[in-house]
């Protein structure tokens, strides 16, 4: 199999640099062995999955900010469906609110708040492992979940843009509109089950034909 185009969700996008050689596999699984270190040494925090779009919870989380409570959207995935996330006390209020508002949401079984300003402490310690790291221009075009565009020769090249990836919302619907397929082409998920391209599916029915 032979891709012409690469898009990862959160860490899946290390994967994604490695097929398009940016880095060596050896060199990627160290920086996502070093990236969960510095992860996992922050405080504690949850994230919820939301059957909402990112636009449509705004106006839940000012109110959530009002009671004192930051929660911040941590990943666009699909039209209906988003990721949330914050402490465990404002991930518990905000799915109180969410289902008193008959929007379906639950907890997802996670150990920190990722892609959340609680991730900010791992931000700069990360970008000093990805400078010490060999990085050569991608060979392949990836469909960033960072920017939501096309990933540029200079982002890939950037330590500063894969460690914002810790601390930024995973644009994975943007991603999406981005790698919108042509007809014929074949959709490959590398995973455990087809989560992502049911999101695939629910983002570019939405799209025109092309």
């Amino acid at each position: 199999v032979e891709p012409v185009a690469l898009a990862g969700h959160s860490v899946g996008e290390f994967a994604c640099a490695v097929m398009a050689g940016i880095w060596s596999l050896e060199d990627a699984a160290e920086l996502v062995a070093r990236r969960a270190e510095l992860m996992q040494s922050l405080p504690g925090g949850a994230m919820a999955g939301v059957k909402g779009s990112a636009d449509d919870l705004q106006p839940i989380l000012e109110r959530l900010a009002d009671e004192g409570h930051q929660v911040v959207v941590a990943g666009a995935t699909s039209p209906r469906h988003s990721t949330v996330s914050g402490s465990h006390e404002a991930i518990d209020r905000a799915c109180q609110i969410f289902l008193e508002r008959g929007i379906a949401a639950r907890k997802l079984r996670t150990s920190h708040a990722f892609h959340s300003p609680m991730m900010d402490s791992a931000v700069v310690d990360f970008e000093r492992y990805v400078e010490r790291v060999d990085t050569q221009p991608p060979v392949l075009p990836i469909a960033s979940s960072v920017t939501g565009t096309w990933m540029s020769q200079e982002e890939a090249a950037d330590p500063s843009y894969w460690s914002r990836q810790i601390r930024e919302p995973v644009l994975f619907q943007q991603a999406l509109e981005t790698l919108k397929p042509n007809p014929g082409t074949v959709v490959l998920e590398v995973g455990p089950r087809r989560t992502l391209c049911s999101f695939a599916q629910a983002v570019w029915k939405t799209l025109p034909a092309s």
